[in-house]
């Protein structure tokens, strides 16, 4: 156990990766984006780099600072400050927060969507299980494929 410095000891005292990863599980869940040379990268091959690194800020240890890279622009970049690479983290980091803000809403739109259908669907179901005629049934079948059809027509654009 050698002498840490104040840096590492920052960086040794919160796990920014795990909540790194947590917060921003990547782009299908599976890709990232490297924030200097917009490489494609999978998560075994992710680095955790911090904007604003450890050793020149106080207390930026946290998510927010944080920005996925490949090995080789975190190896060139180590703990320099430029205005360039600060700039291109910066941005990615937004178009992170953006990428992560559509996704969760994406979610909630298909989850309201299959909500409908499931509704939409059983409200279509319950005449076929009333005391009605065959012929009455048939009638509703038929009404009910006509608008789907419609409906898929619209979708299409036919």
């Amino acid at each position: 156990m050698g002498y840490k410095s104040y840096a590492q000891q920052k960086r040794e005292s919160y796990d920014y990766r795990r909540a790194y990863l947590k917060h921003h599980p990547g782009i299908f869940g599976s890709f990232y984006i490297c924030s200097q040379c917009g490489k494609i990268l999978v998560r075994s091959s992710m680095e955790v780099d911090h904007i604003f690194p450890v050793s020149k800020w106080w207390s930026v240890n946290r998510v927010i600072n944080c920005v996925a890279i490949c090995s080789r622009c975190n190896k060139h970049k180590s703990d320099r400050i430029t205005t360039a690479m600060s700039v291109k983290a910066i941005l990615m980091k937004i178009l992170e927060e953006l990428y992560i803000l559509i996704h969760k809403l994406i979610l909630l739109l298909l989850q309201l969507l299959f909500l409908g259908l499931a509704l939409g669907i059983r409200m279509m179901i319950r005449p076929l299980f009333t005391q009605r005629s065959v012929s009455q049934k048939i009638v509703i079948v038929a009404c009910y494929g006509y608008i789907g059809l419609l409906f898929v027509r619209v979708l299409l654009g036919g």
